[in-house]
């Protein structure tokens, strides 16, 4: 019974590990919460990417081996119809070349069998087919993602992880019960199996190390968060508050432009409606501003049928205003530079 407990506990835990893999043989990638199945597929100079019913042709061209977005550009609606973030797709590409995630994903789709790249979630199959149903199809405008606001949870793994502990390390003290005496091959009263006692061991060091590894999983979100806050503190909070003790007009519109926009991305991610921007919109705010390359800009030179009508709006506060951009901030899909 107490090794059924043992047990238990241990496949309990096992569930809070995900793999995130990529099966050459199968022509597979499993990403870790995602929804749906999509296919990823190359067919001369042509990428077709299909989630579920929806289907979305792209051009594409060839250097030697090297497979890239003929339109870079391209780059945001892929990511909307496969309905996968950045952070999602180069969790698990970073190791394959490319010069940016969607191109290291059409890196990988090269080299499978016909040229076919199946995503799916972890642990399941993916089920889509290079089958056209519907052509043209919009894509979905929202990321479903694994939420990275779920710190509550760990403190609740480390106790049943402390309470298996306690178990076996008192099943391992515990003297045994003296066996009675028949014949000259049963073992001394209270010897212990060195079988049973190695393996035990081994039990503990495991799961120590576990309990180890997601004490440091849950450090580095509380240190995340204290990095993310921060930063908007220094470079949104002060910068605005300076601007209004100014009487800045311009400097206050533009910063209450950029406070909006982090606080929707922020917004989004800790209650799991991420759009495909927001990772971007916080790596910026900490530092990191590689993710807003692959968003287009609208600046200038835009022609102004290039330009959503909803981007427009915003474009012309923002130079009635005197505001001429938002630093690297993701508008809507778009940086907004020079305007």
């Amino acid at each position: 019974m107490k090794q059924a407990i043992l047990i238990s506990g241990m496949s309990c835990i096992s569930l809070f590990s995900f793999a995130q893999n990529i099966d050459a043989q199968k022509g597979s990638m499993q990403l870790p919460g995602y929804t749906g199945s999509a296919a990823v597929i190359i067919s001369n100079d042509v990428l077709k990417v299909q989630k579920d019913e929806k289907v979305q042709d792209f051009a594409i061209k060839r250097s030697g081996k090297t497979i890239e977005l003929a339109n870079p550009q391209d780059s945001t609606a892929i990511y909307n119809l496969l309905q996968v973030s950045s952070a999602q797709l180069t969790s698990v590409l970073s190791d394959n070349a490319g010069s940016s995630t969607i191109n290291k994903m059409l890196d990988v789709a090269g080299k499978m069998p016909d040229g076919k790249l199946l995503i799916s979630q972890n642990g399941t199959a993916a089920s889509a087919t290079d089958t056209v149903e519907e052509e043209g199809a919009q894509p979905a405008a929202e990321v479903a993602e694994t939420s990275t606001s779920n710190a509550w949870l760990w403190p609740l793994v480390s106790g049943v992880i402390a309470l298996i502990i306690g178990f076996i390390a008192g099943k391992m003290m515990r003297p045994s019960t003296p066996v009675p005496q028949h014949n000259d091959n049963v073992a001394p009263a209270g010897a212990a199996d060195p079988l049973v006692l190695q393996q035990l061991q081994k039990e503990l060091t495991d799961t120590r190390d576990k309990n180890r590894l997601i004490t440091e999983k849950t450090q580095a979100l509380i240190s995340g968060d204290e990095l993310y806050y921060n930063q908007v503190f220094q470079k949104i909070v002060l910068p605005l508050q300076e601007a209004i003790n100014q009487g800045n007009q311009a400097e206050i519109m533009r910063q209450l432009n950029i406070a909006a926009t982090h606080l929707s991305s922020i917004t989004r991610t800790k209650i799991r409606k991420k759009l495909n921007y927001d990772d971007a919109n916080v790596q910026l705010i900490t530092g990191n501003p590689t993710f807003t390359n692959e968003f287009p800009v609208i600046g200038p030179d835009t022609p102004i049928d290039k330009i959503p009508a909803n981007i427009r709006v915003l474009r012309d506060i923002l130079q009635r205003n005197g505001v001429t951009g938002l630093d690297d901030s993701i508008v809507l899909g778009y940086k907004l530079k020079h305007i």
